[in-house]
Order: structure tokens, then sequence, then C-alpha cells
């Protein structure tokens, strides 16, 4: 009825069934609990474990899913997915970030930022070499340094312009070309 039921049997099929509104199985005190009502679960506990392949969190406009391999986190275009911490880290030799107007993306040691406005690539020529491409760069900083101080081949200052053809050449600073 409306208040609930309880079954149980062992023979010839097992049953256990509990039939009501509202449940709760185990102990405030301890802090672990299983409770449900109007609609809400609560599995409440130090470790929760949930061992499975696969398994979906959530509803078609918002879930994380897992399948063998892969998470997804997904939001309706609505949506947002906030992740936040002291100490966040992705950790992949693949990533993409955006979407195909404007993006974040890196693979093969290899960085590519994009927007309408142009990309920049980062690139790893090998030997401890970086590439860094891109049709228009603005380097806006009140202070900048390019070689080694200590070996005195640097470009420094502040609030300085260098508009021309920069070639580094034989351990001096720059060469006008």
């Amino acid at each position: 009825g409306d208040s609930g039921s309880l079954k149980f049997r062992t023979f010839p099929t097992p049953v256990f069934e509990i039939n009501t509104p509202s449940f709760f199985l185990g102990s405030l005190s301890s802090g672990n609990y299983i409770s449900g009502s109007n609609g809400n679960l609560v599995i409440t506990g130090q470790n929760i474990g949930i061992n499975t392949s696969n398994f979906t969190l959530g509803d078609t406009d918002a879930y994380i899913q897992g399948v063998p391999g892969n998470i997804s986190i997904f939001a309706s275009d609505q949506g947002t997915i906030s992740i936040s911490g002291s100490g966040v880290e992705l950790n992949t030799e693949n990533f993409f970030l955006g979407n195909v107007d404007a993006f974040m993306s890196g693979s093969n040691g290899n960085i590519r930022i994009a927007s309408a406005e142009g990309t920049i690539d980062i690139t790893s020529q090998g030997s401890g070499k970086i590439n860094i491409s891109g049709s228009n760069i603005d380097l806006i900083t009140p202070q900048f340094l390019l070689g080694l101080r200590a070996e005195n081949t640097a470009v420094s200052g502040e609030a300085a312009t260098l508009a021309a053809n920069l070639v580094a050449s034989n351990n001096t600073a720059v060469a006008w070309d």
C-alpha cells in the first residue's frame, strides 16, 4: 500500500523486497548510511566504492559517464563544467580545450592556441629547442629577457620596443637584419 511493504522469502526463489516512500539503512552516529525520500537518494560514508566498468551519473542534460578507458563530463548548451582546486592536473598525451573557433590543444610535445585573431604554435624542435610561431605575436610585459644573463647575451629593458627582424648569431645578443 501507500505506507509500504516488506517481502522476504528464501524458497523457491529468494526475494528480499522493501517498498516504501522513504527509507533509512545504517547509522547517523557512525556517518555510514543510505537513505531515500521524495526522489532523493543519499549515500554517506568515509569510503564509497562503486566497482563497475560502465556508469552514468546524471541525466541527458548533465552527466558524468564512464566506459572502459574513458570518462566523459557533459553539460547541455546552457551548462558550465567547473573543475577547481589548489592542484588540478590534466595528465594526458593529447588534449583539446575549447571549440573549433577558439581552442588550446596539445599532442606530441606541441601546443597550439588558436582564435579568430590568429594562431600561436609552440613546437618542440628536439635537442632542447622550442619554436614559437604565429603570424603576429605581441609580447607585452614591463621587463623581458632573451638569452642568458650570466653570459651577457641578453636583451632586456623596461618599456622597450624592438621592431625589426632579429637574428641571433654567435653569442651576440641580437644582430639586426
